[in-house]
């Protein structure tokens, strides 16, 4: 009989029983549906625990062994956290659109389908409309060579080698509003020839090797080669369009003049002549 007690103190259930702990009592006669409502802990680790517990009141070299072993209230904490982790990583709705969102929710996928059929009327027709508006501005830009030179009240003046032909909104002409973003080819010569106005057209200064320029419409400050004068004459331009421009020394670089990573340099106080031929005048992106 002494060794049937023994066997029993060595097995969890009967030390706990041993122990005549109503903790532990309770632990035993704790049904297994517990497991759900004990924060999700199965009754073996509960009735586990509990004999750790009490091997380690009886024998302090057993407790110095487990006392890496978790303890009650972290189990339970590591399953929390688990739990929380797995609501928060749940895949969200990837659509950004929410008129899209709210449509399939409410309608189901028809009304998903249906947004997009709206999307791409919109794309199409904006694409149809790009297509007339370069058709008519290539059909509208014409050459000229008898273009008389208009001065203007700064002491701007300019004189047309090519009239461009964009257009905005129902066909009709466009001309640079302040933000506007311009595309177009630059170039810079000093106004030291043997004519006058924008036949003094001399010495090269640059062109920015023949590459694109863009700016924002009246918009400061200017770069590069750009200056309040090119501003002035480009205002009543179209896309398309090129035009040979004087500017005076006070509306180009003034006293300091400039240098330009080509090497060419603009002296202070020299008065330039420009070429701009304008390819886009478009609206930024919101």
């Amino acid at each position: 009989m002494g060794s049937a007690m023994r066997a029993r103190a060595t097995h969890p259930r009967g030390l706990l029983l041993a122990n005549n702990s109503p903790r532990a009592l309770k632990a035993i006669r704790t049904p297994p549906s517990c497991a759900a409502n004990c924060g999700g802990l199965p009754r073996w680790a509960n009735t586990k625990r509990l004999a750790t517990k009490t091997r380690a009141s009886g024998e302090g070299s057993a407790a110095n062994e487990d006392d890496d072993e978790p303890s009650l209230e972290q189990l339970v904490l590591e399953q929390q956290q688990q739990k929380t982790q797995k609501k928060t990583a749940r895949r969200k709705a990837d659509s950004t659109d929410a008129i899209a969102t709210f449509l399939t929710r409410r309608f189901g996928i028809a009304g998903g389908i249906a947004w997009l059929g709206v999307l791409t009327f919109g794309v199409v027709s904006e694409q149809l409309k790009t297509r007339r508006e370069n058709f008519l501005e290539k059909t509208g830009t014409v050459d000229v060579s008898d273009a008389e030179e208009v001065a203007l009240d700064s002491g701007v003046k300019y004189k047309d080698l090519r009239l461009g032909g964009g257009v905005g909104n129902a066909g009709q002409p466009r001309y640079p509003e302040r933000g506007d973003i311009i595309s177009g080819k630059v170039s810079v010569w000093l106004a030291d020839g043997a004519g006058s106005g924008t036949d003094a057209k001399g010495t090269f200064v640059d062109d920015n090797g023949g590459k694109l320029v863009a700016f924002l419409f009246a918009r400061r400050p200017l770069r590069g080669a750009l200056t309040e004068g090119l501003e002035a004459a480009v205002a009543s331009m179209r896309a398309g369009g090129r035009r040979r421009v004087f500017v005076p020394a006070s509306l180009a670089f003034g006293n300091n003049g400039a240098a330009f990573p080509s090497g060419g340099i603009v002296p202070g106080g020299a008065d330039v002549v420009y070429e701009i031929e304008v390819e886009r005048i478009s609206v930024p992106p919101s």
